[in-house]
This record gives C-alpha cells, structure tokens and sequence, in this order.
C-alpha cells in the first residue's frame, strides 16, 4: 500500500473517532422539565413550567385543557409551542409561564378540570391533572 493511501485511511481513522463521537454527544444530551406551579386568576388559569435540567430544552412545548363548569360549558384548549415572545428553548433552571388567556378568556360556574403536559425535543413528557372551581371570570385552583 502506498503511502498516500496509508496516509487518507489514518486520517479518516482519526476523524471518526475524535468528532463523530463529539457530534453524537450534542444531541444525545437530555434534560428534565417540571410543571412547577398551576394558577388560577381572573379568565384564565397561569402554567410555569422549568427546566430542572442541567442542558437548555430545546423545542419546548405545553399544552393545557381547561374542562367542565356547569352544564360542560367551559372547554379551553392552549397550545404553546414557542413564539417571537417567548422563544422554543428554555435555559437550565428556567420558567417557562403559559395563561390560558392567550386562547380565550374563561367565563363560566362550576368546577373545571386542568390537564396540563409538556415536553421538549431532549426531554420526556410530563403530565398533570388538577382541579378549581370558575366563578364568573374568577378561577380557583384546588
């Protein structure tokens, strides 16, 4: 074998197993998100979500159902997948804050069901299910 072609294979050799394994590393690192706080308020009900990890969560995104009130009147879905305001990454030991306002102003009697996920590109899912009372425009969490 020449030592041209000795010289390409070693070469090759070395970037495999210097940057290749670098770059897999990059997107292989994960983090954990947390839905820290759910809040009730006047028309709406307020999500912070943080990331507990110790990598930026990237893609992030929560969804949260409001449910119920008197005869099943009150049916909200808030989606939030990143915008211009708020961005798609959520730095180490961020917040991330949702209100369901953004989707519709709740107005209704009786007790409601909030259903909450979210999630991230490099983090799990995560999920909860809570309860309150809407009074008028008035939300109280259980």
């Amino acid at each position: 074998m020449k030592n041209k072609t000795k010289k390409t294979i070693v070469i090759g050799l070395l970037f495999s197993l210097l940057i290749i394994p670098a770059i897999s590393s990059q997107q292989t690192d994960t983090t954990s998100l947390e839905i820290i706080n759910i809040r009730g308020g006047v028309g709406g009900i307020t999500v912070d979500v943080e990331n507990k990890g110790d990598v930026t969560a990237n893609d992030v995104w929560i969804i949260t159902t409001i449910t119920g009130g008197f005869l099943g009147n009150i049916d909200i879905v808030h989606e939030c997948t990143g915008c211009s305001a708020c961005g798609t990454t959520l730095e180490p030991g961020a917040i991330k804050s949702e209100n369901s306002l953004e989707a519709a102003f709740l107005i209704g009697f009786g007790s409601i069901e909030i259903a909450t996920s979210a999630g991230a590109t490099n983090a799990n899912e995560i999920s909860t299910v809570t309860t309150g009372f809407a009074f008028g425009p008035l939300v109280i969490i259980n």
